[in-house]
């Protein structure tokens, strides 16, 4: 079954980043959200089009150099997936 829901703890994992650091992101509207009672979820195609919407706006931006790479591995496996359905 495809997992389209994604929680704030996968997405900082998968980013190896701080789960602050993904609740700043959401905080800045960066992130689209839907909340269920207190649970934060965020729609898996929504964080894709994060990701493909970042730019990198310079060599010391860590945390956009960390998603960048990011973004190139999760399209992989996004395609592998839909090619194995």
């Amino acid at each position: 079954m495809n997992k389209n829901w994604l929680t704030i703890n996968e997405i900082a994992s998968y980013l190896n980043v701080s789960r602050t650091a993904i609740v700043n992101a959401i905080n800045r509207k960066e992130i689209p959200t839907t909340r269920i009672g207190r649970r934060i979820l965020i729609k898996q195609n929504g964080f894709q089009r994060y990701l493909h919407n970042i730019e990198i706006k310079g060599k010391n931006d860590l945390w956009n150099v960390v998603v960048m790479v990011k973004v190139v591995s999760f399209t992989i496996k996004s395609v592998i997936t839909m090619l194995s359905d």
